[in-house]
């Protein structure tokens, strides 16, 4: 009863739910919680209730027939004081082994603040569903962050983007506040991917520092009113091509009927947020290095509800600021989120070449890349990018453009023998304008697939109290098994030594895991796969 009510039904205050086990002498269950850092110090009841029944959840404040429930008084002390944890590895390293951080984080709570310093790009894998008091990144760190299962890293009190950048590039994304502090933004760093932060009552201006290699896709969203509930907000940038549907249209006097193919933004509300029947708010959207841009008032932001809808005019037209160079798009009195994007009339703003497709396939032992675009201005090229991280890439050829173009063109290029430096590769295209200016596609992922070496298959569906994997390998080796669930926790893991051929790999102590979705990551001679697994 954390908020001294007389009950355990308020929001946070069910703090742990098993799920369903035989029970009798010798059998145990244990279970873990965190307490909020704005809870109140000193005395407080806590309840325990073991209810016969085959369903769950059970409630802590309803009858049963059979069962058992002891109430506790719990002494909350003062939390410990805030300790900073440097980041101390320069080569990729685990977010969750203590000596990877300067001092050893071996004791992990709400106070701790994470900074990473190094200098260059780093990479911290296996990343976990955390929260910290403050993240820092400075002295221009690029910090790539991986995870097996989706997590959400979040920073209570202060996102401290000093200099350099965030990149959330597997599973993996930041937030900021909770729904006692919203938290702060400081310094000129970014993140790439998606931020999300919890808006209160209070603030109106929320500012989501985002960024597409080293080029801003900031977005900033102002309330007109306080919302009607407090929640959280979220903005993802992602650069790849989507389609066009409900293009053309009319927007202001403005024939739209082209969108910017750099990438959108995409929007939404969580946790509870909504806005009153007549609140409403402005959206600014950043495209610092946007080719094809000539007069700002003809620049607007097109909107759609998700990847199936078509683009609309919710909102009302507002000019662009900034410079051509680097526009800020701008749409106020919306009401709606969903994913937005800038758009125009390509006569008088060509906007970059419209990319509608990029392929990558292997063939005997090489890579063929295959892209067609609908229209091109001023388009001197494409640069074929290669990278075996999905982050750091390097040209690997070029292919010239057409220039100037109103129909589709189709495009080609290989890459002979590549996959002598990875079994994985990734490939972007960096499309060159005659003036310098360039915007990248969406990556493409290749696996040699001669280079696979475990097929799996996992067994019953869904598992109850046991899970079989039978396992096929081209090579013997130690396989690592690690078990996470949605949050990205590691909730079981194993070493096996398998041979040649057919394997069987039985999963024990699954019966105590709850029901829902969980993710297996096995490391076999150098390789990684993921298998997503169901408990009922």
């Amino acid at each position: 009863d954390f908020n001294d009510d007389g009950d355990f039904t308020d929001a946070g205050e069910e703090v742990h739910m098993s799920s369903v086990f035989q029970y009798g002498t010798t059998v145990f269950r244990t279970g873990n919680f965190i307490i909020p850092l704005n809870i109140s110090t000193g005395l407080k009841r806590m309840r325990v209730v073991l209810e016969e029944t085959t369903f769950t959840p059970i409630s802590p404040c309803t009858a049963y027939g059979y069962g058992e429930t002891e109430d506790y008084i719990v002494s909350i002390l003062p939390a410990p004081p805030s300790t900073t944890y440097v980041w101390n590895q320069t080569v990729p390293g685990l977010f969750t082994t203590a000596t990877n951080w300067t001092p050893s984080r071996t004791n992990i709570n709400l106070n701790d603040r994470l900074v990473f310093n190094n200098g260059g790009s780093i990479t911290v894998n296996d990343v976990v569903g955390q929260s910290v008091s403050r993240i820092t990144v400075a002295n221009n760190t690029v910090v790539n962050l991986n995870a097996a299962a989706p997590v959400v890293l979040n920073a209570r009190d202060t996102l401290a983007l000093t200099s350099g950048r965030l990149i959330c590039v597997a599973n993996t994304e930041v937030s900021l506040g909770s729904n006692a502090s919203i938290g702060r933004i400081v310094g000129s760093g970014t993140i790439q991917g998606a931020l999300t932060v919890w808006v209160d009552n209070v603030n109106t201006n929320y500012v989501f520092p985002l960024s597409q290699t080293n080029q801003s896709r900031n977005a900033t969203i102002s309330l007109n009113a306080a919302p009607a509930t407090i929640g959280t907000i979220r903005v993802g940038f992602l650069p790849a091509a989507f389609a066009s549907t409900g293009v053309p249209y009319n927007d202001a006097g403005i024939t739209v009927n082209k969108l910017a193919p750099i990438g959108l933004w995409n929007i939404s509300a969580g946790n509870g947020f909504s806005l009153t029947p007549v609140g409403n708010y402005n959206l600014s959207l950043d495209a610092t290095g946007i080719s094809g841009v000539i007069n700002l008032s003809n620049l607007t932001v097109s909107r759609r509800a998700n990847n199936t809808s078509p683009w609309d005019t919710a909102g009302v037209f507002s000019s662009a600021t900034g410079s051509t160079a680097s526009p800020v798009a701008n749409r106020s009195s919306l009401r709606v989120f969903g994913e937005f994007a800038l758009a125009s009339d390509s006569l008088v703003n060509p906007l970059p070449v419209s990319l509608i497709r990029f392929v990558a396939k292997e063939e005997s032992g090489n890579v063929n890349l295959n892209w067609a675009t609908s229209s091109e201005q001023n388009n001197k090229g494409f640069y074929i990018e290669r990278s075996v991280d999905g982050n750091n890439f390097e040209a690997v050829g070029f292919v010239k453009g057409k220039g100037n173009s109103n129909v589709e063109i189709g495009y080609s290029f290989k890459d002979i023998t590549p996959f002598r430096v990875s079994n994985l590769l990734f490939y972007r295209l960096r499309q060159m304008d005659l003036d310098g200016k360039y915007s990248f596609s969406s990556i493409a992922q290749v696996e040699k697939k001669s280079l696979k070496n475990l097929s799996i298959t996992a067994f019953p569906v869904p598992f109850a109290d046991k899970l079989t994997l039978a396992l096929h390998t081209s090579s013997a080796g130690k396989l690592r098994l690690t078990m996470y669930d949605l949050q990205g926790r590691i909730v079981n893991s194993l070493d096996a030594n398998l041979g040649l051929g057919n394997n069987e790999l039985i999963i024990n102590e699954v019966d105590k895991l709850k029901s829902g979705v969980y993710f297996l990551k096995l490391e076999l001679n150098g390789t990684v796969d993921l298998l997503k697994v169901l408990k009922q």
